[in-house]
């Protein structure tokens, strides 16, 4: 086989080593029915479902995608926080 132009015969053998190694992971990948698919998964989802925060909600304490009340570095109002504000560009206080 004549290696693509651009390509020289070491690249284009590694390329094929490449290619080989991966049709050979493909084919060796466990294949189920297509219709064994949704009942696996309908299975899961009815195992999980207590743990499915979009079914059972979610505590406001454990919300960790909620806002933050505060943030250490803006609740003090000591010198040193002052001094770091002073050398923060304008509009990024």
């Amino acid at each position: 086989m004549a290696a693509p132009a651009g390509m020289s015969s070491g690249a284009s053998r590694s390329a094929l080593q490449c290619l080989v190694e991966q049709l050979k992971m493909e084919a060796a990948t466990k294949r189920i029915k297509v219709s064994q698919g949704p009942a696996g998964l309908q299975q899961y989802c009815l195992q999980n479902a207590c743990k499915n925060a979009l079914l059972i909600g979610v505590q406001a304490g454990s919300n960790h995608f909620r806002e933050p009340r505060s943030c250490a570095l803006n609740t003090g109002h000591s010198e040193q926080s002052k001094e770091v504000h002073q050398g923060m560009p304008s509009g990024t206080k």
